[in-house]
């Protein structure tokens, strides 16, 4: 058949595209941490509550383990307890399992 005419121009590349809309940050953890502060008000992303600096986790919004990099926009500040629910899972799951929390409070 034709299908060969497809891939006619193919070209194989010996290492993978370097993406140019997000530059890897060249920050430190600690500066990181207070950018984020910053920019959250001291709010935790999970479940909203206020926090002291030193209470905050860093962490990746999309998991290194599901291709998120360590750039700026992928790091969001979570409280330990937040930090734990979510483990190495999308933040879906963390929302989720906090709408969940506050149902079953609600319900009581």
């Amino acid at each position: 058949g034709d299908q060969h005419i497809l891939f006619k121009d193919f070209m194989a590349l010996n290492k993978p595209p370097v993406r140019t809309d997000i530059a890897e940050t060249k920050l430190t953890k600690t500066q990181i941490k207070k950018k984020l502060f910053n920019d959250q008000q001291g709010l935790c992303k999970g479940c909203k509550k206020q926090f002291d600096f030193v209470n905050f986790e860093l962490d990746h919004i999309i998991p290194r383990n599901k291709s998120g990099g360590d750039y700026l926009e992928n790091f969001q500040l979570l409280c330990g307890n937040c930090n734990r629910i979510k483990g190495d899972r999308p933040m879906e799951y963390l929302l989720m399992r906090m709408r969940a929390l506050q149902n079953a409070i609600q319900f009581y």
